[in-house]
């Protein structure tokens, strides 16, 4: 494909995300082998798109330079991490050196799911969770039809990394809730003691009127 004109890559771009939005199990078992101007552009484009949808559902502001620069610099940094991670996971694991550029665009297809689940994530909270398991289930479909890796053994270590997410997760739940228990408590606390605090004025003011 690194040899094609620039419009038949993005042909040939668009035909692969018919296969990968219709089946994205599919879509894993024959991820393409795209130059990195041709990867590194469709991130840019689904980032920002999918960043507009988020804004839609979100309360808070998000500038354009934001949308153009910020997240998809986020989304290559994780990819880029994630291959990193993985590529010697599996070279010390498995003592195999896979394609650090194969290992980043299987990462970055597996990653679509969770991009798209966080459009909800400001109405359902447990969102997250799913696109992360999403994502671990494409990439173990990734990694052992591209790598030949052996299955069990990558659902064992995913089954792990899944669990270590879970818990935390659950602890940022926990946090969050107790966080904002207390501002709540603190804030009933503030309006009880400035209604007391009018209360003692009016009577003050009472008792000046009388004498």
């Amino acid at each position: 494909m690194n040899d094609l004109p620039l419009k038949n890559q993005f042909v040939v771009a668009i035909n692969y995300f018919k296969i990968y939005f219709t089946n994205p199990i599919q879509g894993m078992k024959v991820a393409p082998d795209w130059s990195w101007p041709t990867m590194l552009s469709a991130q840019l484009v689904i980032n920002i798109v999918l960043g507009a949808l988020s804004d839609l559902l979100s309360s808070q502001s998000v500038t354009f330079v934001r949308k153009i620069i910020f997240l998809p610099l986020i989304s290559i940094a994780t990819c880029f991490l994630g291959a990193c991670f993985f590529y010697f996971l599996f070279l010390f694991i498995y003592n195999r050196q896979i394609s650090f550029h194969r290992t980043y665009t299987l990462v970055f297809l597996a990653l679509i799911p969770v991009l798209v689940l966080r459009i909800l994530s400001p109405l359902i909270a447990p969102i997250n969770l799913i696109g992360f398991a999403i994502t671990l289930i494409l990439l173990t479909v990734g990694f052992v039809e591209n790598f030949q890796l052996p299955k069990k053994s990558i659902i064992k270590v995913f089954g792990g990394i899944f669990t270590a997410y879970f818990i935390l997760w659950a602890f940022q739940q926990i946090s969050s809730s107790r966080k904002e228990l207390h501002f709540k408590g603190s804030t009933s606390q503030d309006l009880n003691n400035n209604q007391n605090i009018d209360d003692v004025d009016k009577i003050e003011e009472e008792i000046n009127k009388n004498f």
